[in-house]
């Protein structure tokens, strides 16, 4: 089954931030069968977040994750079919209508959709919005999708759940 991440959770890792080095770990020792992926938006931001002016260490930590993300992290690309990007933008779009996430929201709650269609288990990010979703609520709408949500955990929460 497998994981997916969050734009900050690769920026993170750029960072060499303890927790997010202590949860790669983890995934990569103790969840080594499941496969790591990098929804679609997940990519894009961290594109866009290279490419960015304002914050040249944003900028800088960004590009280093787009380099270190396949080959040294072992990440893959989340591939949505083109048929189901159409889905995915539904889900995001009633995911903010049932203020399951601000309606600004829009990247997260298409990663969250993006996540489900590639039928992650997890969701790994220190987003607090995202963080927040009521998991209940989120299971529901997407049920009616026939979707399974993922569990969103944080990185330090994978390293207390899965180094034991």
């Amino acid at each position: 089954m497998p994981v997916a991440v969050d734009t900050n959770f690769l920026i993170a890792l750029a960072d060499k931030d303890d927790d997010s080095l202590d949860a790669l770990r983890t995934l990569q020792e103790r969840l080594a069968t499941h496969r790591r992926l990098v929804p679609p938006t997940t990519l894009l931001e961290t594109g866009f977040l290279s490419r960015q002016q304002q914050d040249q260490q944003l900028a800088a930590l960004a590009e280093m994750a787009l380099d270190k993300m396949v080959h040294q992290w072992r990440f893959e690309y989340g591939y949505v079919p083109p048929g189901q990007i159409g889905v995915a933008q539904q889900v995001a779009r009633e995911i903010r209508w049932r203020g399951l996430l601000p309606d600004e929201e829009k990247h997260d709650s298409l990663i969250v959709a993006e996540a489900a269609l590639l039928n992650a288990v997890l969701l790994v990010t220190d987003d607090s919005n995202m963080r927040d979703i009521e998991p209940l609520p989120l299971d529901l709408l997407l049920s009616e999708f026939h979707l399974r949500a993922p569990l969103i955990v944080t990185p330090r929460e994978i390293v207390r759940q899965f180094s034991r």
